[in-house]
């Protein structure tokens, strides 16, 4: 069976202003979403509630992004996520965003 290509993507500080907005537009164009937010949980919950009512999937993650060991903890903890959940990503996403190897 040849596998899906699932679009995910990650957008920080989604759970206000125009991060929210993209989020949004990306959920409504068929990607997965994922709602970046640092201190407020209720509104990026509210973000992705609103993504799942038009059918995208949407999760919710809370990172530090001012903090290098948080912006790799939030990738590789959603990579794990997504793939153990829907088998989304084929390589390793963290050398993807950070230019690493690891």
């Amino acid at each position: 069976m040849p596998d899906r290509l699932v679009r995910v993507a990650l957008v920080t500080g989604a759970s206000r202003g125009v991060g929210a907005e993209v989020a949004r537009i990306l959920g409504q164009r068929g990607l997965d979403v994922i709602v970046h937010y640092w201190s407020k949980q209720r509104r990026a919950q509210e973000v992705a509630d609103a993504i799942r009512t038009r059918g995208a999937q949407a999760i919710t993650a809370a990172a530090d992004l001012t903090s290098e060991t948080d912006r790799r903890q939030l990738v590789l903890r959603q990579q794990h996520r997504l793939t153990t959940e829907r088998g989304a990503f084929r390589r390793p996403l963290i050398s993807q965003v950070t230019g690493s190897k690891t």
